[in-house]
């Protein structure tokens, strides 16, 4: 369950940043950031 709520949480901080600082999700794109999740790495070239 807690898990969930963390997940949830950093889902709304994305939907608060879509709607009121893009630029947020563009800098952590490509990233392999994960919401409730380990967070993978960045993409390779």
């Amino acid at each position: 369950m807690k898990k969930n709520l963390h997940r949830a949480r950093e889902h709304a901080l994305n939907a608060l940043d879509l709607l009121f600082n893009p630029d947020n999700l563009t800098k952590n794109a490509g990233k392999g950031l994960r919401e409730g999740y380990k967070d993978v790495g960045p993409l390779r070239n």
